[in-house]
């Protein structure tokens, strides 16, 4: 009979515990990707404006289709842009291998547009809008010490997970290294 007195007492400082913790963990949308371990890691969801004002949600395409996010620098405009114009290039066969192309920057949906209205051809995937930089710093391509975004390239399988990260700051893309990943990603 004593022992009953004390699993209950203890039972509900577990439970307690529990909950405290649970309450205070962020939600999977404002978790941060770590940077060391982005492996595997579940991907951050994210809402945001596309060049033409519609909302794009990542969560959309989980589930259905292989990703590449790409965080670019957006303060000179997309056609401006040597990353972009490089997957805008490689397009066709990452379409052709199934992948969706979602494009992030800080420049506002006018912006985007305007960089597109510089250009012979649309580019064939999204360009997002971040402007408060709270989807760079959930994914950890904003740096705060100096207000500028870090480009860099992350595949995130069906599932969710990312399975790649590529920083790619002024230096060209690796298509070759990109393309490897998603080979091997289901």
């Amino acid at each position: 009979m004593r022992k009953l007195y004390l699993v209950i007492p203890a039972s509900a400082v577990v439970i307690t515990t529990l909950v405290v913790y649970k309450l205070n963990e962020p939600p999977r949308s404002t978790r941060r990707v770590s940077v060391t371990d982005q492996v595997s890691q579940p991907a951050p969801l994210f809402q945001l404006f596309d060049d033409q004002s519609q909302t794009v949600r990542l969560a959309r395409y989980i589930g259905r289709h292989k990703l590449i996010v790409v965080f670019f620098d957006g303060r000179n405009g997309p056609d401006r842009s040597p990353l972009l114009l490089e997957l805008k290039q490689a397009y066709p066969q990452l379409h052709k291998a199934g992948v969706i192309v979602l494009a992030v920057s800080e420049a506002t949906p006018y912006a985007n547009r305007e960089g597109m209205g510089r250009l012979e051809e649309r580019f064939p995937f999204p360009l997002l809008s971040d402007p408060d930089f709270r989807v760079h710093d959930q994914w950890q391509a904003f740096d705060s010490e100096t207000g500028r975004t870090r480009p860099a390239i992350f595949v995130v399988d069906r599932s969710g997970r990312i399975r790649s990260r590529q920083d790619v700051g002024q230096s060209p893309v690796k298509l070759d290294d990109l393309q490897r990943v998603l080979l091997s990603v289901p």
